[in-house]
């Protein structure tokens, strides 16, 4: 992975200023040229930058051995001489050493600015002075920083040989690599030095890896694991160590989401302390850097997901209304720099390109970068997004498509597909807990000719077989702004190899699912589906946060496998008593409700989108109690297999007699 990465960022190198090869890139020199420009021209002035040219009382080891002092701890006023220091959690004492940490930040954010420039410029004057500020931190003898942090976050009074949390404060060299990977094509970079800086971060990691004090760090049970192995991630990517690079995504998918983080996308530990709204931040920006370190085309740690459905979507969205507005913090503010919070966080930046979603882009071109203040600083690792953003192009395209790609403005008639030619390039394609996937797999949805019509008819099959997690195929429009009164028209084909299953639960081939808001996920507001033989009609609408109204009704039609069914549905939707739902089965109506039909809290008005296909809710073992059953029950049923054909949406001024099919 690394050389793919590696060559990834060089052909990114040569590719500026001409024109950026991905719109992340291309998005970030736009936007942050001249600040770029600024901060390189700033630090082509600057002396270079070592830690022997500060020295501390307190510091017990040599002058190039990185010394600081914990946070939060405070001299103890019990005490005549304040020690041994306690601690007030999340309140930095003012009077600690911190002369080596803001020397490190400087350095960083001189090379990486210098670096950024001389993508831009290809001026050697960026790479020269660069290079010579790398060599005096890290190779050259008399200033260069031991690459170990023994004496990290020291306590006074109070021996901590074993204390791992000093590891946090080299967050920021993990932007180093990349500014040295960014400049190693110049002829400032000699190969000698290239090695030696390499090695220097082979030597770190080692340390890290092996020391008491980064083995426990690495056990942390907060975000402190996370800063641990994302500088093992960014280091690794420069040493091209692949064992620790399979590590990294190891914890990211098992501790860091599968432990760490909770059902909603929170972080409950991040969220229990004195700072919650700093924390989450600082959290969810080091994650967002792993995924960019971590992912690969075959690994895409955007879109991994645990069974129960958490993962990075999930994270972002439910940070990204607090970052847009503050004052809906539901905690009390931060003990300590609430007024500096947010500052143009990179995981907004970051998701925004993965997802391709316009409001994570937006927000984080509204917000303002370089914090001045050093507790906020201290907690923005990530300066120069455009070396970061470079390593996207590794990733598959996602497939996002947007409302004005897909409904047409006004008219009858917004949106039909025959799919006749066989692309589906306006849908989007969810797999199992995959979603946007930039192609379906062939196996599971594909265009076929439509089975018991004449040649010529062609429809989308959709399959799932019975397997641990294997549950959905289907494709899904995306949700439009505001409550929108629409008609829909599909027809759809049990055919007789999809297998049933008595007295079980529903098998979903249509659903109107609303966009998750700020709480949890939500049902769908109107599905459409199979149990025992028969249709039914599921519906949720209400508040999520106290708990939805759901309802079911069966209806009179049993389900004829191998048979053609047309289906038209009309939809007022709203939270109000003016909304209505009608349905026909065959041009006969089968279902009428007025009132409510959406949820009514969640934050923003979306008309909810629709996805059709296959979906198995009972194979999606999301709890330990489906899990047990699904392992130990003799299955009715191993396969499901439904055809879609003729999909229309229709605006306000339709009728019923826009969406009549002929019968077959």
């Amino acid at each position: 992975m690394t050389k793919l990465l590696h060559s990834a960022l060089l052909g990114f190198l040569f590719a500026l200023p001409a024109g950026a090869i991905t719109p992340g890139p291309e998005m970030v020199v736009k936007q942050d040229r001249e600040r770029i420009l600024a901060a390189a021209a700033k630090a082509l002035g600057m002396e270079s930058v070592s830690l022997t040219q500060h020295r501390s009382p307190q510091n017990p080891g040599a002058a190039n051995e990185f010394f600081s002092m914990s946070d939060y701890y405070w001299p103890d006023p019990a005490k005549p001489d304040g020690k041994p220091y306690i601690m007030r959690d999340g309140q930095s004492n003012p009077g600690n050493f911190n002369e080596h940490r803001m020397a490190l930040m400087a350095m960083r954010d001189a090379t990486s600015a210098l670096a950024s420039a001389y993508l831009l410029t290809r001026e050697a004057k960026h790479a020269q002075k660069a290079v010579e500020m790398l060599r005096v931190f890290f190779v050259n003898a008399d200033t260069r920083m031991t690459p170990s942090l023994e004496h990290a976050q020291a306590i006074v009074g109070l021996p901590t040989p074993n204390r791992g949390t000093g590891l946090i404060d080299t967050l920021h060299l993990m932007e180093v690599p990349l500014t040295i990977l960014a400049l190693k094509d110049s002829k400032a970079m000699t190969q000698e030095t290239f090695d030696a800086l390499r090695q220097w971060f082979a030597d770190y990691t080692k340390w890290f890896i092996e020391s008491s004090k980064g083995k426990n760090e690495a056990k942390a049970k907060n975000n402190h694991a996370v800063a641990y192995w994302v500088q093992v991630a960014a280091f690794a990517t420069l040493t091209h160590d692949e064992t620790l690079l399979t590590e990294c995504r190891r914890q990211f998918k098992e501790v860091f989401v599968g432990v760490q983080m909770g059902a909603d996308g929170g972080f409950p530990l991040e969220l229990g302390r004195t700072k919650p709204y700093a924390y989450s931040i600082f959290q969810l920006d080091i994650m967002s850097a792993l995924c960019v370190l971590l992912s690969t085309p075959e690994d895409n740690l955007w879109r991994f997901t645990t069974p129960d459905g958490r993962g990075m979507e999930r994270a972002v969205s439910f940070l990204y209304p607090f970052l847009k507005d503050k004052a809906s913090w539901p905690k009390a503010p931060d003990v300590n720099a609430w007024e500096g919070w947010p500052v143009r966080q990179p995981a907004l930046l970051f998701a925004g390109l993965a997802y391709g979603e316009n409001k994570y882009l937006d927000l984080w071109r509204e917000l303002k970068p370089d914090p001045q203040a050093f507790e906020i600083r201290r907690n923005n690792a990530i300066t120069q997004p455009l070396l970061w953003t470079s390593l996207l192009k590794i990733l598959p395209a996602v497939k996002r498509t947007r409302p004005s790609d897909v409904f047409k403005e006004g008219g009858r008639l917004v949106f039909s597909d025959d799919f006749q030619d066989a692309t589906l390039a306006r849908w989007r394609f969810s797999e199992d807990d995959r979603y946007n996937l930039a192609a379906p797999t062939p196996e599971r949805i594909r265009v076929v000719d439509a089975p018991q019509l004449p040649a010529g008819n062609k429809a989308v099959r959709f399959e799932v077989k019975r397997a641990p997690d294997s549950f959905r195929a289907e494709i899904s429009l995306p949700s439009e702004k505001g409550f929108q009164e629409r008609w829909y028209a599909v027809q759809i084909l049990v055919p007789e190899e999809s297998e049933t299953d008595p007295a079980k639960a529903m098998d979903i081939v249509l659903q109107w699912h609303a966009v998750p808001g700020n709480f949890k996920p939500t049902n769908p507001n109107l599905a459409i589906g199979i149990s025992g033989g028969n249709w039914f009609i599921h519906r949720a609408f209400g508040s999520p946060q106290k708990g939805p109204d759901r309802t079911s009704q069966r209806l009179d039609q049993s389900v004829e496998r191998g048979k053609w069914i047309s289906w038209i549905i009309h939809a007022k939707w709203s939270p109000k008593d003016e909304g209505l739902l009608e349905i026909w089965q065959d041009g006969r109506e089968v279902f009428r409700h007025a009132g409510p039909n959406v949820y009514s809290t969640i934050g923003e008005e979306y008309t909810p989108y629709l996805k059709t296909g296959i979906y198995r809710p009972e194979w999606h073992l999301d709890s330990d109690t489906k899990r047990r059953a699904f392992e130990t029950e003799t299955p009715a049923s191993t396969l499901k297999v439904t055809y879609v054909r003729k999909l229309k949406v229709g605006g306000p001024e339709a009728s019923l007699k826009d969406f009549l099919l002929p019968p077959h």
